[in-house]
C-alpha cells in the first residue's frame, strides 16, 4: 500500500468516526459500580508466595492505614483475606485460623469492621488451598464441604 493511500484510508476512518453518532450506554443511576471493587488482599504480602504468613497484626496496621491514609474515603473499602489465615479442619469439619497468627480472628473481623471497611475471606475450590504458608503441612481447601464453608 503506498503512503498516500494509507493516508487517505486512515483520513477517511477518522472523519467517519467523528461524523458518525455515537452510541448512548444505558445504566442504572443506583450508585453501584462507580468504582471497581478496590482494597487490600494479604496473598503475598510478606515474602514470595508459598511463604506468605498474614497475620492478625498485619491486618489491623492495614486496616487502620487504609483510613488514616484517606483511602477509605475514595472508595477502597475491602480487605480480603486470602491463603495462609487457615490452619485445618475440626472434628466437625469447619475450618479452623492459624490460633497463632489469628488467635481471635472474629475479633480482627470486627476490628476491620469497626473501621467501616468490608472483611473478605477466601479459601480452594480444591482439595488444599495454593500455599501452605510457610507450615509444614497443606491447608485444606472447600472440596467436600462447599455449603459449610460458605
Amino acid at each position: 500500500m503506498t503512503r498516500p493511500l494509507a493516508v487517505l484510508i486512515l483520513s477517511c476512518v477518522v472523519v467517519l468516526t467523528l461524523l458518525l453518532p455515537s452510541q448512548q450506554v444505558q445504566a442504572l443511576s443506583n450508585g453501584l459500580g462507580l468504582v471497581p471493587p478496590m482494597g487490600w488482599n494479604t496473598w503475598c504480602t510478606q515474602g514470595p508466595c508459598g511463604l506468605d504468613i498474614c497475620n492478625d497484626e498485619e491486618v489491623r496496621s492495614v486496616a487502620d492505614a487504609l483510613v488514616s491514609s484517606g483511602l477509605k474515603d475514595v472508595g477502597f473499602q475491602y480487605i480480603n483475606m486470602d491463603d495462609c489465615w487457615a490452619d485445618k479442619r475440626d472434628a466437625n469439619g469447619n475450618i479452623v485460623a492459624d490460633p497463632e497468627r489469628f488467635p481471635d480472628i472474629v475479633d480482627t473481623i470486627r476490628y476491620v469492621n469497626s473501621k467501616g471497611l468490608k472483611f473478605g475471606v477466601y479459601t480452594d475450590a480444591g482439595k488444599y488451598t495454593c500455599s501452605t504458608g510457610a507450615r509444614l503441612h497443606k491447608i485444606p481447601g472447600s472440596y467436600g464441604h462447599y455449603e459449610q464453608d460458605a
